[in-house]
């Protein structure tokens, strides 16, 4: 006798154990970067360069480095060293934020597809579904306004109520405001924000530029950013506006660069060594306005992969769960969790170019 919601001659292990197997090799098969690449290349450099995988800790542990206080000096012979303890390194503890998605797959589909392959080609399709949805969510959480949009102060709490990772503009929030007139402050992690070593550079735009001075004021922030001791930026992240608008100054000096080597799925141009590529979820920081809430002007974030990462929990990168049966529902659900967080532990070294027109005149 057949067992129910399943082909004769089969029983629900069978489905578990064959979707199991598929959905552990994808992930392992790097099907996860793969689909990620092809989406937004920040998420995926950041991921990737900058990510430490953590085994355990209820919290992630961040080294920071808000000075330069060691205590340096010159000495001849016996004279007596200055043994003390510097300033301007800390530890802070940034809670785990946490992400899910399923994969389903109802009995119908299960006895309409009962062969293996069958079963491996639907929840392959499935797989990239979710992570296509994974990818864009965590995309839009990392460059979300959420905490910046205030009249008066940075509100310090990340999107849906405090759960969302924290974004980049929140990690390099300014200490003073762009144009919009607040002051938008915003003491990262307990340190304050005027502290001229815990804030981003900024470089105005001035709402209109011809190319020589956009490419002058992109050169000027990249050299502010590489002063900070901690090395020059590697990425310059710009929305398709202000991305354009390189390329239209860089006229026919443009070289492209492939980033095959590394895997990356996208081309950029390089800017003062650092590689510019255009991140359609970048904000109008003068404005304060997200990517799809029309934005007004230009955006170009220099940012310093080494000092810059994406912490993740050891076994929670999206890795699949043991295939379960609802208790109510004829199907197989499949599980996927995320435990990470995005951080920076040197503020100074990330630069921000804002104000950028429309078009170059």
């Amino acid at each position: 006798m057949a067992v129910p919601n399943t082909p004769a001659g089969n029983t629900f292990s069978y489905y578990t154990s064959a979707i199991a197997a598929t959905a552990d090799a994808l992930h392992k098969s790097g099907a996860f970067v793969d689909i990620i690449s092809k989406g937004t290349p920040t998420l995926d450099r950041l991921r990737n360069k900058g990510k430490i995988s953590y085994q355990g800790g209820k919290q992630l542990a961040i080294n920071l480095m808000y000075g330069l206080d060691t205590p340096v000096n010159s000495y001849s012979d016996l004279d007596p060293l200055t043994i003390t303890r510097p300033d301007g390194m800390s530890e802070f503890f940034a809670k785990w934020a946490q992400y899910h998605f399923p994969v389903v797959i109802s009995g119908h589909e299960m006895r309409t597809n009962s062969g293996k392959a069958q079963i491996a080609d639907l929840l392959k399709a499935r797989f990239r579904q979710g992570m296509n949805s994974a990818n864009e969510r965590l995309s839009n959480d990392m460059w979300d306004l959420e905490g910046l949009i205030a009249t008066s102060e940075v509100v310090s709490s990340t999107g849906n109520g405090g759960k969302n990772i924290m974004s980049i503009p929140m990690l390099l929030s300014p200490s003073s405001g762009m144009d919009t007139g607040d002051t938008r402050e915003y003491d990262l992690y307990g340190i304050d924000a005027d502290l001229a070593y815990w804030h981003p550079q900024l470089q105005n735009g001035g709402g209109s530029l011809t190319a020589r001075t956009y490419l002058a004021g992109l050169r000027a922030l990249f050299l502010n950013c590489s002063k900070q001791g901690a090395g020059e930026p590697d990425l310059a992240i710009a929305d398709y506006m202000a991305y354009a608008n390189y390329i239209e100054a860089l006229d026919t000096k443009m070289q492209y660069t492939s980033w095959d080597k590394a895997d990356m799925g996208f081309r950029g141009v390089e800017c003062m060594g650092a590689v510019m590529y255009p991140d359609r979820h970048v904000p109008d920081m003068d404005n304060c306005k997200d990517w799809d809430n029309t934005p007004v002007d230009g955006t170009v974030f220099f940012i310093n992969s080494e000092h810059m990462g994406l912490g993740i929990l050891s076994g929670a990168d999206f890795k699949p769960e043991t295939p379960q049966k609802p208790v109510d529902q004829d199907a197989i659900v499949t599980n996927h969790f995320f435990e990470g967080q995005l951080y920076v532990d040197h503020r100074s070294c990330h630069g921000i170019m804002h104000d950028i027109p429309a078009a170059l005149s």
